[in-house]
């Protein structure tokens, strides 16, 4: 389904509606397009109240992913994992658009059939639904092995599947703590999950970066909810870092001016309080959760 930029939402949405298609691309000119999804409808009439009568202008998603007819369904999909995005283009040499794929759609893949566990992972519904999806990944890696597929890419998935666990762990302890809101913080991913390094042996180290009008107490109270986070992913074989990089650790739970600050004197004075481990790690961070820019401290 392809609108126009100046349709009117009302229109796509319609238009989406009769097709029953999940979202519609949208042509920016040079080749580049858009895409409006049901997702982004909901978020922007619904919860932001932009009136019906504004257009895909507004509400089109111009960071999805394109991928090239020909290319690897195993790249494509690797990067689908790595910007954690819905929806991934399809344009030919080009520039015309020929479609548009899902995570669900690289299950028909031979080389990438078995990383639909990623998708059942973003559906989880329980922790324990999520736990028992995380025990399935090291079966999952070893079919890609036996695939052919290149170790370094494994390593991609695998990393990118990570971060897909984290961010559904997250959302599911939050839902157990409505009175926290996800949107106070950043989650770090740190190490050789930050760097995009992970092994089936890797700790899960991370840090959060809130926003500064969080107060001390109540950082207190969510790095309480942090820890069962961490204790969710341990019962499934994620382990945490056992020297503490974890995000329901004082060290690593600040806020951002407080970040700034930390880092600053670790730069004067790296040998003092662990300064250039610190250091390392943050240079490692990679923001899986919540604003990218609000650790600045990067």
């Amino acid at each position: 389904l392809v609108v126009d930029i100046t349709d009117q939402i009302a229109d796509v949405a319609r238009l989406m509606t009769q097709r029953r298609s999940p979202c519609a691309a949208v042509p920016l000119g040079n080749g580049q397009f858009g895409l409006v999804t049901d997702a982004r409808l909901r978020q922007r009439v619904l919860v932001d109240g932009l009136p019906a009568t504004a257009t895909a202008r507004d509400v089109l998603d111009d960071s999805v992913p394109t991928a090239v007819l020909g290319e690897s369904a195993a790249e494509a999909l690797i990067l689908m994992l790595d910007r954690n995005a819905e929806f991934l283009l399809v344009t030919d040499g080009a520039g015309a658009l020929r479609g548009v794929v899902s995570p669900r759609d690289f299950t028909i893949s031979p080389t990438t059939g078995g990383v639909y566990l990623h998708e059942q992972v973003r559906r989880a519904s329980t922790v324990a639904e999520l736990q028992a999806r995380i025990r399935r990944v090291p079966s999952v890696l070893d079919d890609l092995l036996s695939r052919q597929l290149a170790s370094g890419k494994i390593i991609t998935v695998y990393s990118a599947i990570v971060d897909t666990i984290v961010r559904r762990a997250i959302t599911l302890i939050f839902q157990q703590h409505p009175e926290l809101s996800t949107d106070a913080f950043t989650w770090l991913s740190l190490g050789s999950n930050g760097r995009r390094e992970a092994t089936l042996s890797s700790d899960v180290d991370s840090a959060v970066a809130f926003d500064d009008a969080i107060g001390q107490d109540e950082i207190d109270r969510y790095r309480v909810v942090f820890g069962k986070i961490n204790r969710l992913l341990s019962g499934a074989g994620l382990t945490a870092d056992d020297h503490g990089a974890t995000a329901d650790r004082p060290a690593f739970a600040r806020t951002n001016a407080s970040w700034r600050a930390a880092a600053q004197q670790w730069l004067m004075s790296p040998g003092k309080n662990q300064g250039a481990i610190m250091t390392s790690l943050l240079v490692d961070g990679r923001p899986i959760h919540g604003d990218p820019g609000l650790p600045a401290v990067t």
